[in-house]
Formats: structure tokens, sequence, C-alpha cells
């Protein structure tokens, strides 16, 4: 099966505090392939929302504040794909080390996590190449686990 990856969309609807409703722009293909994040939290199905081919039905509705990213898998253009999942960038983990190098260039899915929280692009750290660098507030300190999932 040919795939196509869609990578940190944000879903469509109003995060307000009523509104339980969101859409995607594709249905996933598996629907087992989505995954959802509330404010960097992986959400479960069906403990945290229900996937009715695009339409996303939270159980505990989106309050105004909250950050949503969507990740998912589509029927599309054949793709060789590489993997990095796991992966421990390498850097000292001190609290003062903000730069930290990946195995090989993102080609996209970049995700990070920090302590199991996914982390914000821009907010948290940019990407240049192989190399990450931590903003003041999500630079590492001794003690946190960092892993980087990938296509390259």
């Amino acid at each position: 099966m040919s795939v196509t990856f869609i990578d940190g969309e944000t879903p469509g609807g109003t995060a307000n505090g009523t509104n339980p409703t969101f859409t995607l722009a594709q249905a996933p293909n598996p629907s087992a392939s989505l995954e959802i994040f509330r404010n960097g939290i992986l959400q479960q199905a069906p403990t945290d929302y229900t996937l009715s081919n695009s339409t996303i039905s939270f159980v505990n509705i989106p309050q105004a504040a909250d950050v949503l990213l969507a990740y998912y898998r589509v029927n599309g253009a054949a793709q060789v794909v590489n993997f990095s999942d796991a992966e421990v960038p390498a850097g000292s983990v001190n609290g003062l080390n903000t730069t930290f190098s990946l195995a090989h260039t993102p080609a996209g899915g970049l995700r990070v996590y920090k302590n199991g929280v996914l982390l914000q692009s821009v907010a948290d750290y940019t990407v240049s190449g192989a190399t990450l660098t931590f903003t003041n507030g999500a630079i590492p300190n001794t003690g946190d686990t960092l892993l980087a999932y990938y296509r390259y």
C-alpha cells in the first residue's frame, strides 16, 4: 500500500470549552494510525476521543488555550521511507546545554519528547539539519529524558 504521512496538522474546529468536535483534512487510513496530541500529551481512543471518518469527538472538551496536533497516514504516492524511532539525541543533559544532534536529518514527522511530553517546534526547540536547539524554557535538565521520532 502506498501512503502519505500527515504531520502536525491542527484539526479544524474551535477550542473554546464548549465545542467537542474537530475535523481533519483527510480521513486517517488506517484509522489506528491517528496520533492526536492535546497540549503535548498523546490522547487515547476511545478514552479521550472517538474518530469517525475525519471527525474527532473529544470526551473532555478542549479549552481555549489547548494546543491540538494530529499525525496520521492516508493513501498516497509510493515513498521510500526510513524511520528513527525512540532515538536519544546526542548531547549533554545538564540544564545548560541547548544543542543536541540527531543521527540523521529529518525529512518529516519530527516529534521530540521530554520526559514523555511532546515538545512544540519553535516554542520549545528549533531544528536545522540534524541539530536540535532548545529554547530557555525547554532546556533539558539533569535527569530529563529526550526521545526523537522522525522519518529520514
